[in-house]
């Protein structure tokens, strides 16, 4: 191999060792908000259950409804909105944390594998250096 391929060989693996440090450092900020809305999400949920006596409110009396209305709003409550109420924290947000979760958990598996293939690269690199030396030396030698 003669110099000037070495060196487009050189050249070609920092170019690819570049690519692939961006791509890392993409995944790790979306890693980062990932993490910052799964924090969000798991104090809006602990929120969200706080406030699970609004779905309660307000109580009736027979000043402010009374009979089968009152019955029926109850009925209403217990059955329909606090199941519903209950269904959003422990199903539809836990289930949003898991895709997120399993969001970080995939960039992470991205992270590890682009790391791999930059140790590959870099061996490479150190390869095609080290040929280029010896081919330098070999010239100097023959001068």
């Amino acid at each position: 191999m003669d110099l000037a391929s070495i060196n487009i060989y050189l050249g070609e693996c920092d170019r690819r060792i570049g690519s692939m440090q961006m791509q890392v450092h993409e995944k790790e900020e979306q890693i980062e908000e990932l993490e910052e809305a799964l924090s969000d999400l798991s104090s809006n949920k602990s929120d969200f259950i706080d406030k699970k006596s609004i779905c309660q409110e307000p109580e009736f009396t027979s000043e402010t409804l009374y009979g089968e209305n009152a019955d029926n709003v109850d009925d209403f409550r217990e059955d329909v909105m606090k199941k519903n109420f209950v269904s959003i924290p422990e199903d539809q947000i836990t289930e949003a944390e898991e895709a997120i979760e399993d969001k970080i958990d995939e960039l992470r598996e991205e992270i590890e594998s682009l790391q791999s293939d930059i140790e590959d690269q870099e061996a490479k690199r150190d390869d095609y250096n080290e040929q280029k030396k010896e081919l330098q030396e070999k010239e100097l030698a023959e001068k």
